[in-house]
């Protein structure tokens, strides 16, 4: 066999075998459905849905990437306890393209914030649904918040602070 016959043979080889993988996903499993109530929605420009063409999240779910930050709540007080996810891991776990530059939050009462990709991927923005190790309340803008930490608050105003989160749209 030549050594031309042999290259040729290996590349095909290595071709095939990489072929085979499938294609490649921005997570290596995709999140499962949510078993209990559905607390926030995903939209958009997403490659990883988990009910239908959404990736949804109960508090369970949420639980499984939660984190907790010390904040200093313009409505709330200062050195609260959340407990929550980043907006950026909500980004990555739900696929969000590579191409978009913006999680649009809609809140409730159709209130919206648009945060900039840049900018959750810099600061730790929080959607939070825990405070003191407690559920959020309605009236504590339950089931979900937005929070933003100290370093964040010179781009994004107290008024930006939004309650009632109830959907994020990947643009």
């Amino acid at each position: 066999m030549s050594e031309k016959t042999l290259a040729l043979l290996v590349l095909i080889t290595t071709l095939s075998l990489t072929a085979c993988k499938g294609p490649a996903t921005t997570q290596e499993a995709v999140l499962p459905a949510p078993e209990g109530e559905v607390i926030l929605r995903v939209t958009g420009d997403i490659a990883n849905p988990n009910v239908g063409d959404e990736c949804q999240f109960d508090a369970a779910l949420i639980e499984q990437y939660a984190i907790n930050q010390t904040i200093d709540d313009p409505w709330m007080g200062d050195g609260l306890d959340y407990r929550g996810i980043l907006l950026s891991k909500v980004w990555e776990l739900c696929g969000g393209s590579d191409e978009a530059t913006t999680a649009t939050l809609v809140a409730k009462d159709g209130m919206t914030v648009a945060i900039a990709r840049e900018d959750l991927e810099r600061w730790p923005i929080m959607l939070a649904y825990q405070v003191g190790g407690e559920n959020l309340t309605d009236d504590q803008g339950g089931p979900v918040k937005l929070v933003f930490p100290a370093e964040a608050r010179e781009t994004y105003t107290d008024d930006q602070w939004m309650w009632w989160v109830a959907e994020v749209k990947i643009q």
